[in-house]
């Protein structure tokens, strides 16, 4: 588990793109802090779920690398699954993943008066 302080130390080291600090927001902001890629895509103006993943991805693989750690969750080929850094994820009725932002994760956004 990562700590409010950990995710706010980690995010003070990292240079938020306003395209990152867009998307963060804009899941902070979700419903429960629920939000599928598409819904992700739609809120910062690219043009599908796929763009959304890739970038929201490479964003949290530099916050894990900014908290010099790794996540706990992978892919079956062994490679990292970078999101599940920044939230849980699982499949919703309609087939979508859906993703969680973690409670610490959330606070430490609102600590340092990000969202």
């Amino acid at each position: 588990m990562i700590t409010v302080e950990k995710y706010r130390n980690g995010l003070l080291a990292l240079e938020l793109a306003e395209k990152q600090l867009a998307m963060l927001k804009a899941h902070y902001c979700a419903p429960d802090r629920r939000i599928t890629m598409t819904r992700l895509a739609h809120a910062v103006g690219y043009s599908g779920y796929s763009a959304a993943n890739l970038h929201y991805g490479k964003l949290a693989r530099k916050l894990c690398e900014s908290m010099h750690t790794e996540p706990d969750d992978q892919f079956d080929d062994g490679s990292p699954f970078w999101l599940s850094i920044i939230a849980e994820a699982w499949k919703n009725k309609d087939g979508e993943y859906e993703f969680q932002m973690w409670p610490e994760l959330a606070e430490a956004l609102e600590v340092l008066k990000l969202v």
